[in-house]
Order: C-alpha cells, then structure tokens, then sequence
C-alpha cells in the first residue's frame, strides 16, 4: 500500500466508516482493502478515535502537538540551567573550555 498521511478527521471518518461495514457484515479484510488501510493501523486509529467526533479528534492533536512543544523547551531550559551551573562555561552551551582545563585554569588563576 501507498504511505499516506491521513489527518485525525479522515482517521475518524474511516474509522466510523469501517464500524458499519462490519456492522453490515462485511470481513475486516475486505472493510480494511476499502479504507486502503493496514490491520495495524485500523487497530490503533479504533483506539484512538473510536466514539470520536471530528473536532475531538482535531483537539487531540492539537493538544498532543503543544504538549510536545512544551516538553521541549523544558528540556531545553534544563540544559541550560545545567550549562549555567558548569565552571568554565559561557551562556547556553558555547564553552570556553573543557572541564579538566578549566579546573586548570582555574588553579593557575589563583
């Protein structure tokens, strides 16, 4: 099959369509050869967006889309606050010098 990418309303809509085949009494494998889909993909699409209207779905990803973002710039801001606690290190992760050379310089300092 051709690798497509479907948004959470088409998932939705293929999933709902996929329901009343086989509530008609159509095989999964037939119902699955009409949607153009994968076994694995109608599992976890019935999983994800069963009983799921369009915009539910719509915010789903939206909201799935924000958390990764957000969980990115915490990641980030924990580096660095990291890179800001290490000696010998300038503002975000450009460093002047390696550890063991700054502990060196350091000591030459005083």
């Amino acid at each position: 099959m051709k690798r497509r990418r479907h948004t959470p309303e088409q998932a939705g809509r293929k999933v709902r369509e996929g329901e009343r085949m086989l509530g008609a009494g159509t095989d999964l494998t037939e119902v699955l050869r009409h949607l153009e889909i994968t076994e694995s993909t109608w599992h976890r699409w019935r999983r994800a967006y069963a009983g799921m209207s369009a915009s539910d779905a719509r915010r789903l990803k939206e909201l799935e889309a924000e958390n990764a973002r957000l969980k990115k710039l915490l990641a980030e801001s924990r580096n660095f606050r990291r890179d800001d606690r290490c000696p010998g290190t300038l503002a975000g992760s450009q460093r002047s010098t390696t550890g063991k050379q700054a502990v060196t310089t350091q000591l030459a300092a005083t």
